[in-house]
């Protein structure tokens, strides 16, 4: 019998545009990832998740999943990883929409 390691993704919370850069709400918490640290973002380089106290509470950047396109922004905020899909962070940004899906990885 062949045992394959797979991944689950739960709902987690939403994000949306704050300013130039983007929250994160999740658990009741929110998260920012600044305007000032959105180019490092955009430019293949991590940038610190902040609470409202401008404490650093995790680090996030923009992952290839398959090939070298970005397809999602990975945060890892208290240890634990959450995934946004980087077309939703566009259309965030852009301000085609007002919130999007934010989930969790869980590995199984």
């Amino acid at each position: 019998m062949r045992h394959t390691i797979t991944e689950q993704y739960i709902r987690a919370g939403i994000a949306r545009k704050s300013g130039k850069g983007l929250m994160i709400e999740i658990a009741g918490g929110s998260f920012f990832i600044t305007p000032d640290e959105m180019p490092a973002l955009m430019g293949d380089r991590p940038a610190e998740v902040v609470n409202h106290a401008g404490e650093t509470e995790g680090t996030a950047w923009l992952s290839p999943v398959v090939s070298s396109r970005k397809l999602e922004l990975t945060a890892m905020i208290r240890k634990k990883l959450y995934v946004l899909a980087y077309r939703d962070v566009n259309r965030l940004l852009s301000g085609a929409c007002r919130d999007a899906l934010v989930r969790e990885f869980i590995p199984c």
